[in-house]
């Protein structure tokens, strides 16, 4: 037999239902009646959604059965590489390649329910008020829009959301905002505690033709897209009512009382109905959107009866309602008395304006047409039955499921889960012989460190960390030093816990630097524009602009800014506007790409600024740290109230939480050389870079971290020096052309297509990016190559041991593409570091020594000649050899066995999309 046909739209839009089947084509039905099955109808179909990853198919959840199914993509399809259909029938199967295209307007498709370890609440499940409940939405074409979210108690009859009944019951009165990521999520955490008036709300009220509450509470979650006013709920979820009282059985009565026997199922009210039969009573749709169902037989032709192994098509004839859900139901209807059994139901999506079902009149659906008490009517002829047609649409609104919450109910364990990220290094096992002063802060550690701290600071401080250090990880010496270090640099001895980041900036300091000390005072009102200020002092005095907005925004410098009059910080002429300061220079689009911090809505800045005691800045961060502590069990909110931040005690919880997310934990694994990769991201623009290796040196000493066994075992705290060449390395994932080949970038024979070796690694880089000396040594040659390598650096090491000290147990990942290790390498032999396609360079000369951290040159794209090329992957060609400038593969190595930069599978979703919007752009 011939291999399965699917037929369905191969581009559909996301977010939008469509119906896929195998059928053959019906001129007259567009391909939407199955009239012809390929096989035996018997044997069912299966139906399954396969997404492209790196070079395999990976099959989804999303399986099915069915002649015809439906899919909806959602905004994370764009992101594969490709999807495929695959429909399975006996031995024979077929597949239809999706290619998901984008939709022009917003639309959020669901909103679900999670319980604290992120996962789905199943429907019935009874959780706590103890407990925590997260909500996330499901979006279309949404990216970095702002979600608002509402938690409320449903009085209303069945599920969805209705503005009118359940007006007064929203438990939280400020919604609560998520952004939504690239792959159309917003998330929001409702911890239930926090919310001591939601037993009472639920109890005000209750829903209509009910005596009270009962012993459940039912809520669900709204998620609404204020700017276009697009709103979906969740289902609900049953909560247990912790001050519902049981009625009292009742008393047993004789065995003659007649047993109470369910309701039958009937017709909704208000939904449209149309008759079989012309004399028979229609119903309109209220709404004017279902204009008429009708049956037709095979032939689309009306028909008023139909015998048991016929197949009627229903037609249902809409307006507006093309993608739209509806159930369709047939009921049996005795003519001489009203009863109604239901024979047929199915929900379906429109695809059009006139649809057509096709439904086969079994004997079975004849059967379910006739009950015991039908035999009873004296009217009823049980060789005649008339049926009616009921459309029901759908609920427009998204609704979670029902959970319900009780007091009595058992918290839920959250589980003490590692980090996300990829661990790289082994986590640290303890024996019974491990150091004591590892996993416990001490008070006489705290007053070294914090020498003109409060006592209340203090023991703030040991607390949480005691209770904390465990669950973040940050319990053995040598970590404990590196987050001391960092920790005393942004709050200082005085261990100021509740005093957030400061914005009481002079107009000069703004606009780009000022003397802080100083001589030679100008008096303000010499320059009113932008206030007092030193004429001259010592550099160290100077302190530039933190703020890059300002260099070029001069005109809000000196509106907000602080201006002195007669000394330096009198603020005479003007207090610094700090609130509107921070909402500037905070605010997204007042920030460069790789600097987004998730500030989108009004007043972020100033709400999301830096606070803690290790100041946590922006939307995102404040997300991210939140998860993090809800993760491990602590049930405060620093998104909902960032001001709580300031407090001791989860102040000092969210900077290890932070820590945590960041890996910080597995980073400290060696000395003093490493706080600077530490220091960047803890606080990358900070001009206190040497200070906090110097207070790096003070906390080794003070965890005597050279006296800790396990360290001395585990973890080699070396002296070398070195760094990466350029900032955040990271492996290109396209080529030049823009082609998604992540390998084009890596050391390997034929590694491109097959037919060209590459020499090194290709690192992504924006030209005009500062490239450093990775290690020390001397300027080989600087040159622009009459090869498409361009303007060139070469590095001869003389810091070897240092350099054979880096070398990984790296195993290429791309093997099977061609990449190697190495190609006749020698590590004992002359080191040379080869720095290609650069735009400029350096200032240093042919013969000079260099340090590790010396910029040398700047990124670029140059090619033959030095003359730009065109490329869609910008990038520093980077190689480590014995051959210095030589062309080919020969005597060289994979800088990856000595450079671990980043892969695919260790970039972040940030990463991924920094790629994506360079891959974008043709760069010249």
């Amino acid at each position: 037999m011939a291999k399965l046909t699917i037929i369905g739209n191969p581009s559909p839009v996301v977010g939008k239902k469509e119906m896929y089947t195998i059928s053959t084509i019906n001129d007259y039905f567009q391909q939407i009646i199955p009239t012809q099955p390929l096989l035996n109808p018997q044997t069912p179909i299966h139906w399954g959604i396969f997404v492209q990853e790196k070079n395999t198919w990976r099959r989804t959840i999303d399986n099915k059965k069915g002649q015809a199914v439906p899919y909806t993509f959602g905004q994370k399809s764009l992101h594969f590489k490709a999807i495929k259909i695959v429909a399975q029938q006996g031995n024979e199967s077929g597949e239809l390649i999706i290619h998901p295209q984008q939709a022009k307007e917003p639309k959020i498709t669901k909103v679900e329910l999670l319980d604290a370890n992120y996962l789905p609440l199943p429907k019935g499940k009874k959780i706590s008020y103890q407990d925590t409940i997260i909500a996330r939405a499901h979006c279309i074409e949404m990216y970095k829009r702002n979600v608002s979210f509402t938690l409320w108690e449903d009085d209303a009859k069945g599920e969805g959301h209705d503005p009118v009944i359940n007006m007064m019951n929203k438990i939280n009165p400020v919604p609560i905002m998520g952004i939504v990521d690239e792959y159309g999520v917003a998330e929001a955490i409702f911890r239930l505690p926090f919310y001591t008036m939601a037993v009472q709300i639920a109890n005000a009220r209750i829903a209509a033709g009910e005596t009270d509450e009962g012993p459940t509470h039912e809520y669900y979650v709204t998620a609404e897209y204020v700017a276009k006013h697009i709103m979906k709920a969740s289902p609900n979820v049953n909560v247990i009512n912790p001050t519902h009282i049981p009625p009292t059985p009742p008393s047993k009565t004789s065995s003659n009382t007649p047993e109470t026997k369910p309701s039958k199922p009937r017709p909704k009210a208000d939904t449209p109905k149309f008759p079989i039969t012309s004399s028979g009573k229609k119903q309109a749709d209220p709404d004017a959107k279902i204009l008429n169902a009708e049956f037709l037989n095979e032939r689309a032709q009306p028909i008023e009866k139909a015998e048991v192994g016929d197949t009627v098509i229903i037609k249902i004839t809409t307006q507006h309602m093309k993608g739209r859900n509806v159930t369709v139901r047939i009921w049996e209807e005795e003519t001489g008395y009203k009863t109604h059994d239901k024979i047929y139901e199915k929900k379906w999506v429109l695809p059009g304006n006139e649809n057509f079902i096709k439904v086969p009149i079994t004997k079975r659906i004849y059967e379910l047409g006739i009950t015991p008490e039908d035999f009873k009517n004296e009217k009823y002829d049980y060789k005649f039955q008339v049926y009616f047609i009921e459309v029901e649409p759908d609920n427009t609104h998204v609704t979670s499921q029902v959970i319900p919450i009780t007091k009595s109910a058992k918290k839920l364990e959250v589980e003490n889960s590692p980090s996300v990220a990829i661990i790289k290094e082994p986590r640290e096992k303890h024996t019974d012989g491990k150091c004591p002063r590892c996993e416990k802060l001490t008070e006489e550690e705290v007053n070294k460190i914090f020498t003109t701290a409060n006592n209340v600071n203090k023991k703030a401080l040991i607390d949480a960390f005691n209770d904390a250090n465990k669950k973040f990880e940050i319990n053995t010496c040598l970590r404990k030093a590196h987050f001391f270090a960092q920790v005393l640099a942004e709050v200082g001895t005085d261990l100021k816990l509740n005093e957030p980041e400061g914005f009481n900036y002079s107009v000069r300091r703004l606009k780009g630097g000022d003397y802080v000390k100083g001589s030679n005072w100008v008096k303000g009102n010499r320059n009113p524009a932008e206030g007092g200020y030193y004429s001259a002092g010592n550099q160290k005095d100077w302190k530039s602009t933190p703020f890059s907005y300002f260099k070029k925004n001069h005109k809000e410098a000196e509106l907000y800014g602080r201006k002195d009059l007669n000394t330096y910080n009198d603020k005479g002429m003007q207090v610094a506007n700090s609130i509107a300061i921070a909402n500037l220079v905070y605010d997204d689009k007042n920030r460069e790409a790789k600097y987004k911090i998730g500030n989108i809505y009004k007043g972020d800045g100033w709400k999301f600024m830096g606070k803690g005691i290790i100041q946590i800045t922006g939307r995102t961060n404040y997300t991210e740290v939140n998860k993090r502590l809800i993760k491990k069990g602590y049930d405060f909110d620093i998104v909902t109230n960032p001001e709580i931040v300031l407090k001791h005690k989860e102040s000092v919880l969210s900077a290890m939480a932070f820590w945590y997310w960041k890996d910080l934990q597995l980073k400290s694994k060696g000395g003093k050389k490493i706080v600077d990769n530490i220091t960047k991201i803890v606080n990358e623009a900070t001009d206190t870079y040497n200070h906090r290796k110097e207070n790096f040196d003070k906390t080794y000493s003070i965890f005597q971290v050279d006296k800790c066994n396990p360290i001395k075992k585990n973890e080699t705290i070396t002296t070398g020096k070195w760094r990466f060449p350029i900032d955040n390395p990271m492996l290109c994932l396209y080529s030049q052309g823009g082609a998604e080949k992540p390998w084009h970038g890596s050391f390997g024979e034929k590694i491109r297509d097959g037919v060209t070796n590459h020499a090194g690694s290709d690192l992504l880089a924006i030209p005009g990016t500062p490239v450093y000396a990775c290690l020390d040594g001397k300027i080989d040659r600087v040159y622009t190559s009459t090869s498409l390598a361009g303007r060139i650096i070469v590095i001869k090491v003389t810091d070897k041991e240092t350099f054979k000290s880096l070398k990984n147990n790296y195993t290429p990942i791309y093997k099977n593409k061609g990449e190697l290790s190495e190609k006749g390498f020698n590590p004992n032999g002359e080191i040379f570091l080869v720095f290609m396609h650069l735009s400029k360079f350096g200032q240093f000369k042919e013969g000079e020594s260099v340090k590790y951290n010396d910029v040398i040159g700047y990124t670029g794209i140059s090619g033959k000649n030095g003359v730009n090329f065109e490329a869609k992957n910008p990038h520093l060609h980077f190689e480590v050899n014995n051959v210095g400038s030589k062309a080919g593969i020969q005597g060289k190595c994979n800088p990856m066995v000595y450079f671990k930069f980043k892969t695919e599978f260790e970039m972040s979703a940030v990463d991924k999309k920094l790629q994506l919007d360079i891959k974008n752009k043709i760069w010249k």
